[in-house]
């Protein structure tokens, strides 16, 4: 099936500022809508599932065994049949996002003056997102008719009832989150002289979620009323910074300071006999848990800051430690399709960072950037499957493993050459190459997304500049690299993910 989408977001937003003698006063009013439809295709996960059940007459698609709990008569042909026809999954999410800060911010720092300066303020957002989820098997009413069958009759299609497939849709599925949060900020900033400062901070943040959930027809067990979950979470990080200004040209700094994702609620996922199986050959525990909590992290981060050689050479250098706790981890069932987040795991990142920028003549200037990270988990993790060793796919954590999505490092090289083609017209060339390093992409060894190569892709542009017009020429992926980077599995399917191929373009901006 093909898989088309659409995203339309709008963000406005409203900024007042205001000179009120002793502080400025900030306050930002915004807002974020978004509307993001698009098609998946199910047909694996959905309609050959579904082949194999009438194939085999097995009750392996049943999430009440109580009710629905007799195999049917298998029927090998008509199976053939069902499990070839086309699925689509439709998903339509609505975001309205609404948000309010008011901020105070002292006057700035004058050496002989007061030396304490500070910000201070409050913050408020509420957030409504719904997820709609249909996913029809085309054709499969009309299938069981063509044969002679009902395709609500359990004796016939195992686990299935009146008004299983209502125009052919085999899963219909409604969520809706109401998320509110609030928080009051503030950091005071001791200028002990001219050259050395700290920094204390502090955000006291609630934030709480309502969930509820509408599911039916087949995949869900019919219509299941499912209770409303409700989230409350307090979380108060703060933060510790200090700099130095050994001279002119050098700082030195270092930073503490905790962070934290909020928690929410998992989307129901029936325990159909496909899923309990998922579960029982990944050893989880037999309960999905009907919400995750909110993870945490403390970061430390030391570094420099350098203007050398009459400010020709700008260069940052950083290291950093991350201890992460009760990680929010995405599990996958690997045959019922279905996945749900839980906390499991604790990480710790580290690594060093560095950014240089020469400008090596009046009209050249260099760049360079790289970083090194490693981020491994600290502990077993159990709780995230039992790992087999003669059966590579089973999902489990070990001390040492890497986390997900960190490549091992970065690397950029560029530069910028300036000149003026004559007095009217300034003409620049610039060039790029960034280096990205091999990561993982899933907990499952045997998953083809494990393991994500590095690769390496450049970009180009030239322009010029001549009376209020600016036009430029560029290419992005000059060597049109076609490395497969990533391979997520979606409804089941092994996807492949590519860079963007070669692209040129050209911009053209007029200044009124």
């Amino acid at each position: 099936m093909r898989e088309p989408g659409s995203d339309r977001l709008t963000v406005p937003s409203l900024t007042v500022n205001g000179d009120l003698g002793f502080a400025d006063f900030t306050g930002i009013l915004s807002g974020y809508t978004r509307r993001f439809s698009r098609i998946q295709d199910g047909t694996l996960v959905n309609s050959a599932f579904l082949g194999d059940v009438i194939r085999f007459g097995n009750d392996q698609g049943s999430s009440n065994p109580a009710k629905f709990g007799r195999d049917a008569t298998p029927d090998a042909a008509l199976g053939a049949i069902v499990g070839a026809l086309p699925s689509l999954v439709q998903l339509d999410n609505k975001v309205d996002q609404t948000s309010l800060e008011l901020r105070l911010t002292s006057k700035d720092y004058q050496p002989g003056g007061t030396p304490f300066t500070w910000v201070g303020g409050v913050y408020f957002a509420q957030t409504k997102t719904q997820v709609y989820d249909n996913e029809p098997v085309l054709g499969i009413t009309a299938a069981f008719a063509a044969a002679g069958k009902d395709v609500n009759d359990p004796a016939v299609f195992a686990a299935s009832f009146p008004g299983a497939f209502p125009g052919d849709s085999s899963y219909y599925s409604a969520r809706h989150y109401k998320d509110k949060q609030s928080s009051v900020f503030g950091e005071f900033t001791y200028h002990a002289s001219p050259t050395l400062r700290g920094s204390a901070g502090v955000r006291v943040l609630r934030a709480s979620q309502h969930f509820t959930r509408e599911g039916d027809f087949y995949f869900a067990g019919g219509p299941a009323p499912v209770p409303g979950v409700d989230g409350n979470w307090n979380a108060v990080t703060p933060r510790l910074t200090a700099s130095w200004d050994l001279d002119p040209q050098t700082t030195l700094y270092g930073n503490v300071a905790k962070g934290f994702r909020l928690g929410s609620a998992n989307r129901p996922v029936p325990l159909t006999g496909a899923v309990q199986q998922d579960l029982i050959t990944l050893h989880l525990p037999g309960a999905i848990p009907t919400a995750f909590d909110p993870d945490s992290l403390w970061s430390y981060e030391i570094g420099s800051k350098s203007r050398l050689w009459d400010n020709r050479l700008a260069l940052s250098v950083a290291a950093f430690y991350l201890d992460w706790k009760n990680i929010q981890q995405n599990v996958r069932l690997p045959t019922s399709g279905y996945d749900f987040e839980t906390n499991a795991g604790n990480a710790k990142s580290y690594g060093v960072e560095f950014e240089a920028r020469l400008r090596a003549t009046d009209q050249l200037t260099l760049n360079a950037a790289a970083g090194v990270t490693h981020a491994v988990f600290k502990d077993d993790v159990p709780a995230l499957g039992f790992f087999d060793p003669a059966d590579p796919t089973t999902l489990h954590v070990h001390k040492g493993d890497r986390v997900q999505g960190v490549p091992s490092y970065s690397a950029r090289l560029g530069f910028e050459y300036r000149f003026a083609a004559s007095a009217a017209m300034n003409c620049f060339v610039r060039g790029s190459g960034q280096w990205t390093g091999a990561s993982r992409g899933s907990l499952i060894a045997g998953d083809a997304d494990y393991d994500r190569p590095s690769y390496f892709t450049a970009d180009a542009s030239a322009g010029m500049s001549f009376d209020r017009w600016d036009v430029t020429v560029f290419v992005k992926n000059l060597n049109n690299t076609r490395k497969i980077i990533q391979q997520p599995s979606i409804q089941s399917v092994n996807t492949a993910y590519y860079l963007r191929p070669r692209t040129i373009g050209v911009t053209a901006s007029y200044d009124f």
